[in-house]
C-alpha cells in the first residue's frame, strides 16, 4: 500500500530501510490521546464478528474460512482487519486529514468503509461519520466494531455511484474514497467523482486514499507487474496468462466479463480521471494536500534521492512541471478543496 514507505520493486535493500526509518508518521498528541484501547473484550467482539461475517465466506481462491485462517496469509489478513488497518489509519491518515479539516464535529461520508477500522479511527476523533460499502458482511463487522469501541457511526449499504440519490439533502464537510476508485469501472469512477464533488459545499474536502497511481511503473495493487497499469484493458487481460495472482484466469473469460472483473480487481487511477470528472485543467486541480508531504521529515527528501522511486518522481516532475507532486506518488493519497462561493 502506498501510505507507508515501501520498495515498489519488491527488493529489500539498505536504502529502502533507511528511507522507511526517516519517514515515520507525524501524530500530534491531541490525536493520540483520543485513541481507544483494544481491550480484551473489544478484541474478542471484533474477532468474533470478523469470523462470523467478513471472513465467513473464506478466501478469494475458494478455500474455506477455517482453512484460510490457518494459513500464514490468512492469519496476517485477519490480524490486519482486527488492528492493523485501524493503526495505519490512525497514524498516517487521521493526522493528515485533521490538518486539513478539524475532525472534531466534522460531517464525513466515507465511501469504502469496509469492516469499519477507518470509521472507528475517525469516530474516536469525534467526527460524525457515515460509512458506505457494498459488502453486507463487511458492514456487519463494521457495525459490531463501532459498538465494541462505543463510538457512534451510521452505516449504509450502497455503491459509490448512488450517493447523490441515497444522501440527497444531507450535508457533509468531507467525502472520502477509501480504496474504492481503483475497483470501479471507468464510467462508474467518473460518475461517482462528479456526484461527490457536486454534493460538497464550498470549501468542502474530497479525499482519495489508497488509489494505486496509473502513472507508476509498477502495479502495486493487484499484480506487482512492471508497467501493467499502462496497458489498455484488452492487452492487460490478454497478458494475464503470463502472470500469477487473482487476475490469472481473465484471459479465458468472455471479453465483457473479463473487462468488468479486471476493473473489480483494481486498475490504476491518475490525475486524468479528476480532470475529466470535474472539467478542471491539470495544473488547476485544487489539491489541498497529500499524505507523503504531511509526514515528510527533515531528511526525507535527501534520502529519497537515493531510491528508484525518488528518481522516477523527479523524472515525472520534469515531464509535467505544472502538475502537483501529489499525483507523482506510487499511491494517490490526496485531498481536494472545493472553491468557495
Amino acid at each position: 500500500m502506498g501510505l507507508i514507505p515501501q520498495n515498489p520493486t519488491g527488493t529489500n535493500d539498505i536504502r529502502q530501510r533507511v528511507r522507511a526509518a526517516v519517514r515515520r508518521p507525524r501524530v500530534p498528541s491531541y490525536i493520540r490521546e483520543k485513541y481507544l484501547p483494544l481491550s480484551a473484550d473489544r478484541r474478542q467482539a471484533v474477532e468474533h464478528s470478523l469470523r462470523s461475517n467478513f471472513f465467513a465466506a473464506g478466501s478469494s481462491t475458494g478455500e474455506s474460512a477455517e482453512l484460510y485462517l490457518q494459513t500464514p496469509e490468512g492469519q496476517a489478513d485477519f490480524e490486519d482487519h482486527v488492528l492493523g488497518r485501524l493503526q495505519m489509519f490512525r497514524t498516517w491518515i487521521v493526522p493528515w486529514l485533521d490538518s486539513l479539516l478539524k475532525l472534531d464535529g466534522a460531517r464525513i461520508l466515507e465511501i469504502g468503509c469496509g469492516t469499519g477500522a477507518s470509521t472507528v479511527a475517525l469516530a474516536e476523533q469525534r467526527a460524525q461519520v457515515t460509512g458506505v460499502d457494498i459488502d453486507a458482511p463487511a458492514l456487519a463487522s463494521a457495525r459490531d466494531r463501532a459498538a465494541a469501541y462505543g463510538v457512534s457511526a451510521k452505516f449504509v449499504e450502497t455503491n459509490a455511484t448512488s450517493i447523490a440519490s441515497v444522501f440527497a439533502g444531507e450535508n457533509f464537510d468531507a467525502i472520502l474514497f477509501f480504496a474504492v476508485l481503483e475497483h470501479l469501472t471507468w464510467e462508474e469512477r467518473i460518475d461517482s467523482l462528479r456526484a461527490a464533488w457536486d454534493m460538497l459545499p464550498p470549501h468542502g474536502l474530497l479525499a482519495v486514499i489508497e488509489a494505486p497511481n496509473r502513472l507508476w511503473y509498477v502495479d502495486i495493487h493487484t499484480t506487482e507487474e512492471p508497467f501493467y497499469n499502462w496497458l489498455p484493458d484488452e492487452t492487460a487481460i490478454a497478458y494475464t496468462r503470463y502472470i500469477h495472482g487473482p487476475s490469472r484466469h481473465l484471459f479465458n473469460e468472455p471479453a465483457d466479463l473479463a473487462k468488468l472483473q479486471l476493473a473489480r480487481l483494481g486498475r490504476g487511477v491518475s490525475y486524468h480521471d479528476f480532470v475529466i470528472a470535474w472539467n478542471i485543467p491539470p495544473s488547476q486541480l485544487p489539491v489541498a494536500g497529500y499524505v507523503a508531504k504531511f509526514h515528510e521529515r527533515r531528511w526525507s527528501r535527501a534520502v529519497d534521492r537515493l531510491t528508484a522511486g525518488g528518481r522516477y518522481r523527479r523524472f515525472l516532475s520534469s515531464v509535467a512541471p505544472g502538475l502537483s507532486p501529489a499525483f507523482l506518488q506510487p499511491s494517490l493519497d490526496l485531498a481536494f478543496r472545493k472553491a468557495g462561493a
